[in-house]
């Protein structure tokens, strides 16, 4: 509401309430860019299956690591599978990363029951995301409390060296 006082002063320092039409659109307009930015932005997350979904993750990079964490409530490592695929050859990246997975049968409800609520997920699951270039080899994959953590170690940026280049002189003669 505060870009609806301040756009409407008047000249004589009081305000309106009459909207402007600008403060009208401006939340679609929020809601539109964010949806534009997400579909065709070109990130390291790479498309918009990787951003939403279930489970839910949490993908970052410390001083030397680049980390996927992946929630899975009630499963075991058994019930995951975490698979690194070549990109499609139209990518800019060279390997993408799939985890999918099922809940195990022992957490699975009969047909004789009748939700309330249900928030639980116990479907099969699948998600994508591209690998950086710079993310090399294969992570190391633990999973405790129902938390999948894959960690790669990242290479250690090389700091270019300063150095002198020699300048060849040529004669006239040299030249032709």
């Amino acid at each position: 509401m505060n870009s609806l006082i301040s756009s409407n002063r008047l000249s004589n320092g009081l305000f309106s309430m009459k909207p402007n039409r600008d403060d009208l659109f401006y939340p679609f307009q929020q809601l539109f860019d964010k949806f534009y930015d997400e579909f065709w932005s070109d990130n390291t997350l790479g498309s918009l299956k990787s951003r939403v979904g279930y489970p839910k993750w949490d993908i970052y990079t410390d001083e030397k690591n680049w980390v996927v964490e992946v929630v899975l409530p009630g499963m075991d490592s058994e019930d995951v599978k975490v698979e690194i695929l070549p990109a499609p050859e139209s990518s800019a990246y060279d390997r993408l990363l799939k985890i999918s997975g099922r809940m195990s049968e022992s957490h699975q409800t009969g047909d004789s029951v009748h939700y309330l609520t249900r928030e639980v997920r116990r479907s099969h699951f699948e998600r994508c995301v591209y690998l950086p270039n710079s993310v090399q080899g294969d992570p190391e994959a633990t999973m405790s409390n129902g938390i999948l953590r894959l960690s790669w170690k990242l290479p250690e940026e090389q700091q270019p060296e300063a150095r002198l280049i020699p300048i060849k002189k040529l004669d006239k003669s040299d030249s032709k």
